[in-house]
């Protein structure tokens, strides 16, 4: 279980008598953010023709703990666009949830997430890495600070 998995849990089975309801830890409601991805275009001979959709996101609420939201697009290319864009929101979603310095280093938190998502993807995908990659651009909201970190 990872550590913003454990806070939510732990949080939910608070000592109090009431339950903790979602509303209640969430930085948004379900009415006030939304997404919408289309699935990829390829110029061939003049055509649009379907291709895989290389592009992913992530909106996590709440992340790592009560008011505070993740947002997160990747947005692949080269032949194995989709394989590195999923790899990498996974694994800065991951880091980025697991590291201590998240509350109070914030940048190098978020430093430490897309560097480490970058070494992981070299080391579990070498030929999808080589050809391929992903533009990323993720945005921690707290309270009233945002925290923006983007690569590629």
């Amino acid at each position: 279980m990872t550590k913003s998995s454990e806070m939510l849990t732990a949080l939910m089975r608070s000592q109090t008598a009431s339950p903790v309801k979602a509303e209640q830890i969430r930085c948004f409601t379900q009415r006030t953010v939304g997404s919408f991805s289309c699935h990829g275009m390829a110029p061939v001979d003049g055509e649009a023709t379907a291709k895989i959709n290389q592009d992913c996101g992530c909106f996590v609420n709440p992340f790592a703990w009560p008011g505070q939201a993740l947002f997160a697009v990747f947005d692949g290319h080269g032949p194995e666009g989709e394989v590195v864009s999923n790899a990498a929101m996974s694994n800065v979603f991951e880091l980025l949830a697991d590291d201590l310095r998240l509350e109070l280093d914030t940048e190098a938190a978020m430093v430490g997430a897309f560097d480490g998502a970058e070494l992981a993807l070299r080391k579990s995908f070498p030929a999808e890495a080589l050809h391929s990659g992903a533009v990323a651009v993720a945005v921690l909201l707290r309270l009233d600070k945002i925290f923006i970190a983007g690569a590629g």
